[in-house]
């Protein structure tokens, strides 16, 4: 079964103080292993551009920070 936004706000407020308060841990929870999946893939994907050479090369001259922005590097 699936809700929309608004049905499911609906639905909140049919519930007592204790289970609002189970759902809420239950949404953290769910956020929190989100935002993991979301910071894995982006791991690996950095990983596999470092690998593959695709990163820019790291310097503390300005003029050459630049021209490696406007290069795209």
């Amino acid at each position: 079964m699936s809700m929309t936004y608004e049905q499911l706000v609906d639905e909140l407020r049919e519930h007592t103080a204790e289970e609002l308060v189970d759902l809420s841990e239950l949404a953290r929870h769910f956020a929190i292993q989100h935002r993991r999946e979301e910071i894995r893939k982006n791991a690996d994907e950095s990983m596999n551009d470092y690998l593959a050479g695709n990163l820019a090369k790291p310097t503390s001259d300005i003029d050459e920070l630049w021209r490696q922005i406007k290069s795209g590097e």
